[in-house]
């Protein structure tokens, strides 16, 4: 059985992720996709369109055979610790050979490049350098490389999903992993609003799907009846609007030695935080306060998402502890079977799962909060629902 793990959101599967899965199941003759996916709060630092649950399953019919949830604490990081917890995840898998993602320029070779020179040290000594200059650590890391690849590199490396592919690739180098990596060439932008041949990126159809505009050409038709029926029982969309009130309460209730304790809480950056809070009342209107050339708005959101969860520096170092399992057909339960011997657990049903250490214990308890505050954020809210973690169990279709 070979065997293809591809790294996901999923927010919402659209005709692009269809195309990245049969192209290379079909390229590589593979048996068994796993897609390792972010749960209810995604990387850009919002919570996903629709929950967990109905993206596994829109996952399962759209190609994936098996839908592990991407803890929390790495669905939320930078880009870096995002590639990181989810390269490790799916290496601590037994069996799988290959890794498949999406890139702007779909060269391998040319990623790989920028991969050897990143996983250095001394490389990331020279960053840190950089950044007590001043410099932000993207900016650090794009000239610092352009410096080593040329500058016709600047165009590749400024592009997201080739960024992280770049992470992807330098994780698998320090895991020494033997997984091979294999790329897709992304022919829509991640933020373009433009459609091509029923192509169009996550962001333009989230942006439809809030405007209540019609999207059916742009994913596939299972999807569709999917997402047609949780809008039509007020499950979705989500969005973080409703957070307002409570992100601006956490703000303006914690003091500046509790916020230091936040992921990416540095060089006083907590302060504006405050201030932000003391003079807005949106979400919105605090990030765009805080932001600047410096801090990114993407770095302010998901910091914003970890003093709501509850996330410190410190769950940011934990290594995989469990493999949750959201949705399985047959080549996804064979492949299941396949990990009995694995050290870490897989959980199925929630009630039963056996996680003995403080940091399972931990990682997982930050999985359900997420999914308890996730659900207050449904439009109905007579769907607002403590313990859904518990109360439901992996789609299962045979």
């Amino acid at each position: 059985m070979k065997t293809m793990a591809i790294i996901s959101e999923y927010n919402p599967f659209h005709n692009g992720h269809a195309h990245q899965i049969n192209q290379h199941r079909t390229a590589c003759g593979v048996d068994c996709v796993i897609a390792v996916m972010s749960g209810n709060f995604v990387q850009r630092g919002a919570p996903a369109i629709c929950d967990k649950w109905t993206r596994a399953e829109m996952a399962l019919l759209g190609g994936a055979d098996l839908v592990l949830e991407l803890p929390t604490v790495y669905a939320l990081g930078s880009a870096e610790r995002f590639a990181h917890g989810a390269v490790s995840l799916i290496d601590s898998l037994f069996d799988v050979d290959y890794l498949s993602f999406g890139s702007e320029c779909g060269d391998i070779s040319m990623l790989q490049k920028a991969a050897e020179i990143l996983a250095q040290d001394s490389f990331q000594d020279k960053i840190s350098t950089e950044m007590k200059n001043g410099s932000s650590y993207p900016a650090a890391r794009l000239e610092l490389l352009c410096q080593k690849l040329g500058e016709e590199f600047r165009s590749i490396i400024k592009e997201p999903n080739n960024l992280l592919a770049i992470e992807y690739l330098k994780s698998l180098i320090l895991l020494k992993s033997n997984i091979t990596p294999i790329t897709v060439k992304r022919s829509i932008a991640h933020h373009v609003s433009t459609i091509s041949e029923g192509f169009s990126s996550a962001s333009h159809i989230r942006d439809c799907i809030e405007r209540k505009e019609d999207v059916c050409t742009l994913i596939p038709e299972k999807t569709f009846e999917i997402l047609s029926s949780v809008i039509k029982d007020g499950l979705a969309p989500v969005s973080a609007q409703g957070l307002d009130s409570i992100i601006t309460y956490l703000l303006r209730s914690k003091t500046a030695e509790e916020l230091r304790e936040l992921p990416d809480m540095t060089e006083g950056l907590e302060y504006r935080f405050i201030d932000a809070a003391r003079k807005h009342t949106t979400v919105s209107g605090i990030a765009e306060a805080v932001k600047s050339k410096r801090y990114t708005r993407t770095r302010i959101d998901r910091t914003m998402m970890h003093l709501l969860l509850g996330i410190k520096k410190s769950d940011l170092l934990l290594s995989p502890q469990y493999f949750r399992v959201l949705a399985a057909n047959r080549a996804g339960t064979a492949f299941l079977r396949k990990q009995k011997e694995n050290p870490l657990p897989v959980i199925t049903k929630t009630a039963d799962a056996k996680l003995e250490s403080a940091d399972a214990k931990r990682m997982f308890a930050i999985d359900c909060i997420a999914t308890d505050l996730y659900s207050m954020l449904y439009p109905k809210q007579e769907n607002n629902c403590s313990g859904l973690d518990f109360l439901k169990t992996p789609i299962i279709i045979k």
